[in-house]
């Protein structure tokens, strides 16, 4: 996993519940309220699935999280995945379109 490769990005955590619900985030910095989705064409095709995925959007963004998405073909460049997450959390980093 290219969070395993990068030591230096501060605790973060998978499947972390936000609310009292089974909703969760895929990866989560909780301390720095940032969250982080992958985006799957074949999970996220469904109607009924990206609404649900909306409402969680609406209620993580209401709680002060900033949640970042990124698909299976982005998390093929690290460099901009790491860019993106370290800007997010505030350590810079170069953030640029793949």
């Amino acid at each position: 996993m290219i969070l395993r490769a990068n030591p230096d990005l501060p605790g973060w955590e998978t499947h972390y519940r936000f609310d009292k619900t089974r909703r969760h985030l895929d990866v989560a910095f909780a301390d720095y309220s940032v969250g982080i989705e992958v985006q799957e064409e074949t999970c996220h095709g469904h109607w009924r699935k990206q609404t649900e995925d909306a409402k969680k959007l609406n209620d993580l963004q209401l709680l002060g999280w900033l949640v970042l998405h990124f698909t299976g073909t982005m998390l093929q460049d690290p460099d901009y995945v790491i860019g993106t997450i370290r800007n997010a959390l505030g350590m810079g980093g170069e953030c640029h379109a793949p």
